[in-house]
């Protein structure tokens, strides 16, 4: 069941009528079976997917907590982490391994054919095996306590707004809405409602009709000269951005009618002066993530190698996982690349481009420095949207040649 359809809206006005004859201590119990009903409803086996890994983490949340020496817990730690990233390799990166090593046995003149596994991907994996690691790695830390009560765990994993598309939650700021939700209020209420109706315009009305256009180019790239193909990134840099963050309106309103605030997730990020500030207005709860669980162990653990390439490389690294978090192809692999490559010129250029940045920073020279740094910082995302947009490199290869 799509956010955008008419489905989700009596849906979510069933949840929400009858989640006012709850009492308020046990509606996360009625907001439970309501996810995995939502989850079940696409596929019951996505739900025992999501039940699987549910009863993994909590358990591995609580023998964390309970082990006396830090050896222990790291075991604990780590079984619920690959258990976790198991079952997001099989059902999301396995044939795409599979064809990564087919192509590099043809390189090696011993050409293979090897197994595809038709397997459907679970509704919202990657964002929930997300949760996980937070989660287990947060209570690792001491950041948080486990969850005892399993069916509170179990609906901070599935609370259905935020299945699909997120944004990716932490436990510190979940778990105790779930609680203890938010009081109806009434004000509260129309804006929730609002914040929804905006998002299905924004998909329904601006979204699709702009994917018309960039599917008819990306579909064919040959047919087309350079102006349809120029148009094409264009409508598909704000096709994206439009129909991503109006999924996120729908949930985030569908959430604060049923008592929880979710996390915002962007913040004008085509008004960026840097891909470095892009990513901190895009997809921010996905970034954040990347910052606090990769990107900060990394550079802890190169902080004593006297050397500067470490920081280039880590972000180089945080942002390929990012590619492949977004999808199993050559292409997102490539727009990662992109993307940690532009931090990386970013964070090695920084105090030339802050000098650059003093000189210009007033008056009608700064306004229009800044202007150019926005549209500078514009194409280059776009230059990157043509790989997470073509099906394959030919694609890609094609539009950028024209």
């Amino acid at each position: 069941m799509q956010l955008s359809t008419f489905l989700f809206l009596v849906f979510l006005a069933l949840v929400f009528l009858i989640q006012q004859c709850f009492p308020k201590k046990l509606c996360w119990i009625w907001l439970l079976a309501a996810s995995y009903a939502f989850c079940a409803f696409a596929d019951y086996r996505f739900a025992l997917v999501l039940l699987g890994v549910t009863l993994a983490a909590y358990f591995m949340g609580l023998l964390i907590a309970r082990a006396g020496e830090r050896r222990y817990k790291r075991v604990f730690l780590w079984t619920g982490i690959l258990v976790s990233l198991g079952v997001l390799f099989s059902f999301k990166y396995l044939n795409f391994s599979l064809n990564v090593l087919e192509d590099l046995l043809k390189l090696l003149g011993a050409p293979r054919d090897l197994p595809v596994y038709q397997w459907l991907m679970p509704l919202g994996l990657s964002f929930y095996t997300f949760q996980v690691i937070s989660y287990l790695l947060d209570v690792y830390n001491g950041v948080i306590q486990p969850e005892r009560n399993a069916g509170k765990f179990a609906l901070y994993l599935a609370f259905f707004p935020k299945l699909i598309s997120g944004p990716i939650e932490r436990a510190d700021h979940l778990l105790p809405q779930i609680t203890r939700p938010n009081p109806f209020d009434y004000q509260k209420f129309v804006a929730a409602l609002l914040r929804i109706f905006w998002g299905f315009f924004k998909k329904l009305v601006i979204a699709d009709r702009l994917a018309v256009l960039v599917g008819t180019v990306f579909g064919s790239p040959a047919e087309y000269y350079a102006p349809q193909s120029l148009l094409a990134v264009l409508a598909f840099s704000l096709q994206i951005y439009i129909d991503f963050s109006a999924y996120c309106d729908i949930a985030l309103g569908a959430a604060s009618l049923l008592g929880i605030d979710l996390v915002e997730n962007f913040n004008l990020p085509y008004l960026a002066r840097t891909v470095t500030e892009f990513w901190r207005r895009w997809h921010i709860s996905l970034s954040n993530w990347l910052r606090d669980y990769l990107f900060i162990p990394l550079n802890f653990a190169t902080r004593r190698k006297k050397t500067s390439i470490w920081l280039p490389v880590n972000i180089l690294i945080v942002f390929l996982v990012s590619g492949v978090w977004h999808g199993a192809n050559y292409t997102f692999l490539i727009w990662g690349l992109l993307h940690g490559l532009y931090q990386a010129v970013e964070a090695v250029t920084l105090k030339w481009r802050t000098r650059l940045e003093k000189r210009f920073s007033s008056g009608t020279k700064g306004f229009l420095f800044a202007a150019f740094q926005v549209v500078l910082t514009f194409a280059m995302v776009c230059l990157a949207w043509i790989f997470f947009r073509a099906e394959n490199i030919h694609v890609a290869g094609l539009l950028l040649r024209n």
